[in-house]
């Protein structure tokens, strides 16, 4: 299938400038909003499909493609997808067991037992929010401390918001600083929030790495990015060797290709789902049927509505 992809003000206008260019069977496979670093090409991002020339799937395997690329689900698993259904017609419960079998989720809990955790992730992911629920859920007989090592953020809410729970709160400069003070609570659960980095950053986070490597590592990503992004952060972050996944704003996704592409190709368990911006609110278990209800969420095609599953 031949895919591309217009910004345009507004998805009417995109569907104008498809018909144009690529005739009336272009199909329509996804439409939202533009990206903040996208916005200067259109306020909407709209994809469509057409069929390559001569090449013709069988009708199932067609339509399914469809919903799979429209979820925004990264190639691999498209082509992956359709060749464990082997473009038979299949039901809606076997398009989502043959995404899921390629995940693996944390039955135990990730954050039940002493020891570091270092939260990474890029600016804005919401590695603080799921900071804090991880320290409110932690086991009452559980020592917590909270180590804060962004410097953008002396006295703002973190500091606060473990004073009210009565959970432990020290500040640390630098990565350096962290490894001191860890190497000093034997026992507890140390909960390590870090600053975003960026690609620029690059001899900061090599600086970081070297202080922090031996301790685990938590990637916090948000389940609202798309694939591609998803797929830098994951090649960005993997200098930390992150233990395990936690998605962000799951009840803000649109699609479910993105955080389910990031988990199959990183290979790394899902351990919690955020949800709302409240560190009051837990992190849930990473379940199946959360998945599920993303993938084929209220105003959300399901796979049997492209007329290949059942």
């Amino acid at each position: 299938m031949r895919i591309k992809t217009y910004f345009a003000s507004s998805v009417e206008a995109a569907i104008s400038l498809a018909s144009r260019e690529l005739g009336g069977e272009a199909l329509l496979l996804s439409a939202r909003s533009a990206g903040i670093a996208s916005q200067h090409l259109g306020e909407y991002e709209v994809v469509f499909g057409m069929a390559e020339a001569g090449v013709e799937a069988a009708p199932a395997s067609r339509s399914l493609e469809s919903f799979l690329q429209g979820q925004d689900f990264h190639p691999s698993l498209v082509e992956d997808t359709l060749r464990i259904l082997s473009g038979r017609e299949s039901t809606d419960a076997e398009v989502a067991a043959a995404i899921i079998e390629r995940i693996r989720l944390k039955t135990e809990d990730a954050f039940g037992e002493p020891g570091s955790r270092v939260f990474v992730g890029p600016t804005g992911s919401g590695k603080t929010t799921s900071l804090m629920k991880v320290a409110l859920q932690a086991p009452p007989e559980l020592p917590v401390t909270i180590i804060d090592t962004d410097i953008r953020k002396i006295g703002s809410g973190l500091g606060r918001a473990a004073a009210l729970a009565g959970i432990g709160y020290v500040f640390a400069q630098g990565p350096e600083g962290v490894a001191r003070i860890a190497g000093s609570l034997p026992g507890h659960l140390l909960l390590i929030d870090t600053p975003g980095f960026t690609p620029s950053d690059g001899e900061w986070i090599a600086r970081w790495k070297n202080a922090l490597g031996g301790l685990g590592a938590t990637l916090v990503l948000s389940a609202t990015a798309r694939t591609a992004d998803l797929m830098l952060t994951l090649e960005r972050y993997r200098m930390f060797t992150p233990q395990d996944l936690i998605f962000t704003r799951l009840d803000e996704a649109a699609c479910a290709g993105g955080f389910l592409s990031a988990a199959s190709i990183s290979g790394l368990p899902l351990a919690g789902f955020g949800m709302g911006p409240r560190a009051v609110d837990p992190l849930e278990a990473p379940g199946k049927g959360r998945i599920v209800e993303v993938l084929y969420g209220p105003g959300k095609p399901m796979a049997s509505a492209a007329g290949g599953t059942r």
